[in-house]
C-alpha cells in the first residue's frame, strides 16, 4: 500500500515523483534493496543521497523519462517511501520535515 502522497500526490514535486515512480518502479526496489542490505550489514546510518548516487552510477540501471536516473528532489520521498514500506527504517535514514506547498 502507498502512502497517501504518492496514491493523491498534492504537489507538483509529488506528481513529477508518481509518474516517475509508475515508469520506472525498479529505481524504488533497487533503492529498497541496497538500504536493506546496509541495514542488515549492521548500519546505523544509511544516507538517502548515498544510496542514490550509487543507483545513479550503475550503467546496468536504466529509466525512462528523465534525463538522470534518479532527479535529486526526489531522493527524499524515495526515502520517505522506503521509511513507510520498513518503518523499522525511521531511525536509521534521517529525513527532514518537508515544506508542503501545492502547486
Amino acid at each position: 500500500r502507498e502512502p497517501g502522497w504518492l496514491a493523491r500526490p498534492h504537489t507538483r514535486l509529488e506528481r513529477r515523483f508518481a509518474a516517475f515512480h509508475r515508469a520506472n518502479p525498479h529505481v524504488y526496489h533497487e533503492f529498497e534493496r541496497r538500504a536493506l542490505q546496509l541495514h542488515a550489514a549492521g548500519a546505523r546510518r544509511i544516507g538517502a543521497k548515498a544510496v542514490a548516487e550509487r543507483i545513479r552510477w550503475d550503467i546496468k540501471i536504466r529509466t525512462l523519462g528523465d534525463e538522470s536516473k534518479i532527479n535529486n528532489s526526489y531522493t527524499a520521498l524515495y526515502a520517505r517511501l522506503l521509511i513507510h514500506h520498513h518503518p523499522e527504517l525511521a531511525d536509521v535514514i534521517e529525513t527532514r520535515a518537508r515544506k508542503e506547498r501545492a502547486a
